[in-house]
């Protein structure tokens, strides 16, 4: 097989990959990780069964798949240097959770639903808490950054550990269907909170 014929379908199956994986979040959204299976990501994928275990041993690892994805486009935001302050990114982080485009709704419903499957199921505790440890890293950073004032290592990772927990919190809220305009209100006012800490 000539190298042209090989890079084809290498990226056919990474397409391919990419379909499964944005069908199972479809999936997730809707009804929860417990709600994958073969049958449903297949017609929902448009790819046979047989495709599906050819890029995965089970159906199992399907939403470890779909969670690496997630963290992936989650994580961008946290490390955005596009801000002229503290104040600027703070409020940016909340206010991108508060208000969800729609076209993001099913990831943040998938990431939730593997919270609620954590609390049972070890090996999402771990994935989860890798996320978490990824995200302050990249919280603290900025904070760090962005603050005028010299901010102790310690103080950072305590201030990133806070805001990841507040902006799990707020979240959930906003996709159960909490008031938008008192979230917005709340998260201003925890982040005046921490830029008078700092």
């Amino acid at each position: 097989m000539s190298a042209k014929n090989q890079d084809k379908r290498l990226e056919k199956g990474m397409q391919t990959n990419t379909r499964i994986l944005h069908s199972a979040i479809d999936i997730i959204s809707e009804s929860g990780i417990s709600g994958i299976t073969a049958s449903k990501l297949s017609v929902r994928s448009g790819v046979s069964k047989s495709t599906i275990f050819h890029h995965y041993n089970s159906i199992k690892e399907v939403p470890e798949a779909v969670l690496a994805l997630i963290f992936s486009d989650l994580l961008k935001p946290l490390d955005s240097q596009e801000f002229d302050d503290l104040e600027g990114y703070l409020y940016y982080l909340g206010t991108s959770i508060i208000n969800i485009p729609n076209e993001y709704l099913k990831i943040y419903r998938s990431f939730f639903s593997f919270y609620n499957e954590a609390m049972f199921i070890e090996a999402y505790q771990e994935t989860l808490n890798n996320y978490a440890v990824k995200s302050k890293r990249l919280i603290s950073k900025q904070v760090k950054m962005y603050s005028d004032n010299l901010v102790s290592i310690e103080d950072a990772d305590v201030i990133s550990h806070l805001l990841l927990a507040l902006l799990d919190g707020i979240g959930l809220h906003s996709l159960i269907g909490a008031n938008q305009e008192e979230s917005i209100k709340a998260w201003e006012l925890q982040v005046k909170l921490i830029c008078r800490y700092l």
